[in-house]
């Protein structure tokens, strides 16, 4: 039986620069506070996260608006994941 640890070490150290690639793709996006005026970069990094966690295997992600108050709105992710040994989906 293989490490689990030791397979996770691995697959972060072979896709490395993949990763970072990604990560700077998404430090692009400004997505600075909830102000409307970066209402549409918020909905943006909210939806790179929402495909990466698609992409990842991550089940049901889906983004939602939360109002805080009249001007105020954030956005929240949320996903299931059921591959875990034992877990119902």
């Amino acid at each position: 039986m293989t490490d689990p640890i030791a397979a996770i070490d691995a697959f972060l150290a072979e896709h490395a620069d993949e990763r970072l690639a990604d990560y700077v793709d998404f430090l692009r996006i400004p997505s600075i506070g909830t102000l409307s005026e970066h209402r549409q970069d918020m909905v943006a990094a909210a939806a790179f996260v929402a495909e990466r966690m698609t992409r990842w295997g991550l089940e049901h992600v889906e983004v939602s608006a939360l109002a805080m108050d009249d001007s105020d709105v954030s956005l929240a992710i949320r996903a299931f994941w059921t591959g875990w040994p034992g877990m119902v989906s």
